[in-house]
This record gives structure tokens, C-alpha cells and sequence, in this order.
């Protein structure tokens, strides 16, 4: 059996075949099922999502950099893993050099700390497809459950109600 294709933007494909629409179900059903996995849980009334609450610390870090010499207050490993908690919350991807930008620190020295994350299993660098030149870098699971953990009790510590990202 085949079925007539009703769209004047695809007629010059023909009509499918059984083939075709049983392959083009069992994609619905394979995307179907990948978007119930991901369906969006509402939050609780009151609660900050974690990423909002990293982000307003790193944003407040940034403006006490205004106010004082930032050399006073460095902490470019914890700068670090704001960034890399925030990435993986709005589900965006850091190259290495932007981990280096959001440090707020010389390369160099950026590099190191980069390099004591790593050796400590914080986060993992991973190959960017596109350009072999480059790379990603992310949370590891143990960094993303500690920083998930540290962060959940500072917003106990502020009377708030948390919306805790997947894992």
C-alpha cells in the first residue's frame, strides 16, 4: 500500500511506501518519546531555579569587581565553576576559551586553575566535533553534584525554595 503525498511542496517525492511511513512512525515515536523524558516539571511556587541563583552570585561578584580591586577578592576557580554551572543550567556549551574569558583572570593563569579543576575531576574537556583546534568543557558529574549541593544549601541559607536541574 502506499500513501499519496498531499503537499504540492513535496509532491515530486511520489507516493510513500509502507517502508517509508512505518521509518517516518517509528522517528515520531522515538522523538515522542525523548520529549516525555524531557517534559518540563513546574516548579514550586516561590522557588529559584539553581542556574538563577548561580548567576546572581556571579553577577554580584562582578559588581563588587567594580567597587574593588578585583586582585583583593580573586577566586578564579570558584569564577570557573559558576560559569560551568550556569552553562550546563541554560544548557549552553563553554569552549575552553570562554572558560578562560569568565575567569576574569590572565590566561596563564586561567590555564592553571583550569588544570587543578581537571586534576581534581571538577570538569572534563571534551572534543568540539566541528573544529579538532578546540574544545569543550563542562561539568563533570561529581562537580555538578557538588556545586548542585553547595548551591541548594546556600538558598536554604536565604529562606528560598530550589528547582534543582537534572543531573
Amino acid at each position: 500500500m502506499t500513501f499519496p503525498v498531499n503537499s504540492r511542496e513535496f509532491a515530486h517525492l511520489g507516493p510513500l511506501s509502507d517502508a517509508d511511513v512505518a521509518a517516518a512512525r517509528r522517528v515520531f515515536q522515538s522523538l515522542n518519546g525523548m520529549l516525555q523524558e524531557t517534559a518540563v516539571v513546574p516548579m514550586p511556587a516561590g522557588s529559584v531555579p539553581l542556574g538563577k541563583l548561580a548567576t546572581e552570585i556571579k553577577k554580584g561578584r562582578e559588581l563588587r569587581a567594580q567597587v574593588f580591586d578585583p586582585e583583593l577578592f580573586g577566586e578564579p576557580g570558584w569564577d570557573m565553576m559558576l560559569a560551568l554551572f550556569i552553562s550546563h543550567a541554560e544548557q549552553y556549551r563553554l569552549k575552553v576559551s570562554d572558560l578562560i574569558f569568565e575567569s576574569n583572570v590572565p590566561s596563564t593563569t586561567a590555564l592553571r586553575w583550569m588544570k587543578t579543576l581537571l586534576d581534581q575531576g571538577l570538569c572534563r574537556k571534551v572534543p568540539n566535533p566541528r573544529d579538532s583546534r578546540s574544545s569543550f568543557i563542562e561539568l563533570s558529574d561529581d562537580g555538578l553534584t557538588r556545586m548542585t549541593a553547595l548551591l541548594t544549601r546556600m538558598a536554604a541559607k536565604r529562606g528560598q525554595a530550589v528547582a534543582v536541574p537534572s543531573l
